[in-house]
């Protein structure tokens, strides 16, 4: 029991440390938008548990379709999934 505790003890200190020395939800809003010339968040999730830690965020695009644009915790733009 003692070592389930001490794994959970850890990877919650390592993910809440990733988070907090990463960019704001707003700012990876902004940073997808320009990549991808502009249109409409849907939504913006930070993805923790994922190698590297990211913000996934869907785009409507002014043509209508949909993007998904992945935003490293420094604001680079890691993928844009077409959609």
């Amino acid at each position: 029991m003692k070592k389930i505790a001490t794994f959970v003890f850890g990877f919650l200190l390592v993910c809440g440390t990733a988070y907090a020395s990463c960019i704001t939800k707003a700012q990876a809003e902004a940073d997808a938008l320009r990549a991808v010339g502009g249109g409409t968040v849907l939504l913006a999730v930070y993805e923790g548990g994922d190698y590297p830690p990211h913000w996934s965020v869907d785009v409507r695009l002014k043509n209508g379709t949909e993007d998904e644009v992945w935003v490293s915790c420094s604001g680079k733009i890691l993928k844009i999934i077409r959609g």
